[in-house]
């Protein structure tokens, strides 16, 4: 028995959707210009070299650049302790909610972020504090995140 043409056509987009997918399993970006990712803006009580940096990293973040967005945080945070939300950022780039639960060793990282960010911050603002308080609910280790 002939198979219609249409029927054919069906299988073969299929199994080539399927081979496409499961091609693309991770979420890293390896090209790019992160500076080209479109402006974000969160004002934060850093510097104003460091909020420069922050924006980046936020930008990344939004485009779902995690591993960059968690490197351009660290860097941040070491390049000025005093920003605790470059921690903020280190453990927002830990949690994919999107894609998945965090795993065990992100969650923690998330918590240590936080946990370094707190005793280094400056006089936050209220956006800041209200950022870090989601944040240390989304990475509490205690809390069931689904």
């Amino acid at each position: 028995m002939k198979q219609p043409k249409s029927v054919m056509f069906s299988i073969l987009f299929v199994l080539a959707m399927s081979v496409r997918a499961l091609a693309d399993t991770g979420h890293e970006h390896k090209e790019g210009d992160p500076t080209k990712l479109g402006k974000v803006h969160f004002p934060i009580s850093c510097s104003a070299a460091s909020q420069k940096k922050f924006d980046v990293g936020l930008a990344m973040l939004h485009s779902f650049w995690y591993a960059k967005s968690d490197r351009a945080f660290a860097e941040l945070a070491a390049a000025d302790p005093g920003c605790a939300m470059a921690d903020w950022g280190v453990a927002m780039s830990r949690f994919h909610q999107i894609w998945e639960a965090p795993p065990p060793d992100d969650l923690k990282a998330g918590v240590a972020a936080m946990a370094a960010g707190g005793p280094r911050a400056r006089r936050p603002s209220g956006s800041e504090t209200t950022s870090k308080r989601s944040a240390s609910i989304t990475t509490s280790p205690t809390r069931s995140i689904t």
